[in-house]
């Protein structure tokens, strides 16, 4: 039987670890290097996607604004999330609601860095902005599919919003 890795679960893991040396630090006065939390690049290049695509992710344009800090970590995340998908030669297609689920485990992972960048109530706007892209229904969504709507969410919260 062979072994498949669930990219999944290695992020989370990252991330869970990542978070407690942050914890470590308070508790043990360990000096680690602050957060580079500036809005000029991402780990992950986040393409830049479709009219339709920016249409749809202004939800998350607008939460954004209540954190810029918090919003740029959590599009990382999602921008880190979707090039493993998009990279996964493991699986062609995905089920819309497991992908929700997953970002949505994903999210809650990283509330170890509340205190580092506060928090952002984005689950609404997250989920208004992915049935959207993907719709209401459960569906299977093809790897671009996924990648595409995924990266879109990463964008929205990660675009400069100019008054």
């Amino acid at each position: 039987m062979s072994r498949q890795i669930d990219w999944t679960k290695i992020c989370l893991l990252l991330i869970v670890i990542l978070g407690g040396g942050y914890t470590a630090k308070e508790k043990l006065g360990l000096e680690f290097p602050e957060l580079n939390l500036d809005s000029s690049g991402s780990a992950v290049s986040i393409p830049d996607p479709s009219e339709e695509l920016k249409s749809a992710v202004q939800p998350l344009v607008i939460a954004r604004a209540t954190n810029p800090k918090a919003a740029k970590v959590v599009s990382d995340f999602l921008a880190s999330y979707a090039f493993v998908i998009e990279n996964s030669d493991v699986r062609d297609n995905y089920n819309s609601s497991a992908l929700m689920r997953n970002i949505e485990s994903g999210l809650e992972s990283l509330f170890v860095l509340q205190k580092e960048v506060g928090d952002i109530d984005i689950g609404d706007a997250l989920n208004e902005s992915l049935q959207t892209i993907w719709g209401d229904q459960t569906r299977q969504l093809t790897k671009a599919e996924a990648a595409n709507g995924i990266y879109a969410c990463a964008w929205g919260l990660q675009v400069q919003v100019s008054s």
